[in-house]
């Protein structure tokens, strides 16, 4: 079936600096059928993506050197559109990003690192 969590065409990329939060995510998603790959950082993920790959970005707001936001932005600016879903363990985000342009994404609270 087109576009199922099963499609090969479609992956979920997963950047989030904490392990343990990328490995509940990834066993969890990849449990439900979904094609995954996880990376620490921002630029790793960089390094790897390419425009032709389709899916979906999981992205921490809070990461060090580059966060979610600012890796936003450069996906923007270079063009390379993907959806994004942001999860945060940091109380405020929300409501700063919001008041941004560049935040048209979904966020969520970053789950607890017990497997789903």
């Amino acid at each position: 079936m087109p576009n199922s969590p099963t499609d090969p065409s479609l992956t979920v990329f997963v950047v989030d600096d904490d392990a343990d939060i990328r490995t509940s995510l990834v066993r969890g998603l990849s449990k439900r059928g979904y094609l995954v790959e996880a990376y620490e950082s921002a630029t790793a993920f960089l390094a790897a993506y390419s425009a032709e790959r389709l899916g979906c970005l999981v992205l921490d707001y809070g990461m060090p050197d580059m966060n979610g936001l600012e890796l936003q932005r450069h996906l923007n600016a270079e063009n390379l559109p993907i959806p994004i879903i942001f999860i945060t363990g940091h109380g405020g985000v929300r409501d700063r990003c919001r008041r941004s342009r560049a935040a048209r994404s979904t966020f969520s609270k970053s789950p607890s690192a017990r497997p789903i």
